[in-house]
């Protein structure tokens, strides 16, 4: 079995711990970043296969991070997390090229399926 590295953006500690815990219990490498801007920075260095960010965050949004990974790495997947505006986040995000969208709050059953949908 291949170990993917996943990379997590999300300004909620706590969250991104959790996530953290569920994805590395599920035999992934797994990544955090606090931010949009410093997440952007790990993606760089670290080539994630997959990124999952929030949307709202306080510098830089997930959709500005989907973006900008769209343009640097096209073919990184990226699903986007959000419980704001989910129906216009969720479009918006798929327009830009997101991979998946999940609704918060979500189990984190819900998310290793979205993982592996997209990994495989």
């Amino acid at each position: 079995m291949k170990i993917n590295k996943i990379l997590i953006i999300d300004d909620d500690d706590s969250f991104r711990r959790v996530l953290e815990y569920h994805l590395q219990a599920e035999g992934h490498d797994v990544l955090c970043a606090s931010s949009g801007e410093v997440g952007l920075a790990l993606a760089r260095e670290e080539n994630p296969d997959l990124i999952i960010t929030d949307v709202k965050m306080p510098d830089i949004s997930g959709l500005d991070v989907l973006d900008a990974v769209r343009k640097s790495a096209p073919t990184l997947r990226v699903i986007v997390m959000t419980a704001f505006g989910i129906v216009d986040n969720n479009e918006a995000a798929m327009q830009l090229g997101a991979s998946d969208c999940i609704a918060k709050p979500f189990n984190c059953e819900s998310l290793k399926q979205s993982v592996r949908k997209v990994l495989n």
